[in-house]
């Protein structure tokens, strides 16, 4: 999660969407903002795990969110909303069976 807000920040700036006080603003957050989030780590249960959605075939990065998300799911029966703006990866979520917002 943390990498790839970050590489969209650096991919940004490089297009000269962002300047660079704009991307050290930015890349900052992320640092000073990483304490306030609940994660877990890629372990080797998560990776062959059989989980998969039924139809789809997720990235590999997207299958350990979507896999991720089912572990919190399972501890805290709460946390079933899945946050993506990728149209792959949504699929695949709902078809996993998570509301995706």
């Amino acid at each position: 999660m943390f990498i790839e807000a970050q590489r969209c920040i650096v991919r940004l700036l490089r297009e000269k969407i962002l300047s660079p006080d704009e991307s050290e603003k930015y890349l900052g957050q992320i640092e000073s903002d990483v304490n306030t989030f609940v994660t877990r780590d890629v372990t080797v249960d998560l990776c062959v795990s059989r989980t998969y959605p039924a139809i789809c075939t997720p990235r590999s990065s997207d299958l350990i969110h979507l896999r991720s998300a089912l572990w919190f799911r399972s501890l805290d029966k709460t946390a079933d909303c899945f946050v993506t703006n990728d149209t792959a990866q949504k699929k695949a979520a709902v078809e996993l069976g998570l509301q995706v917002i």
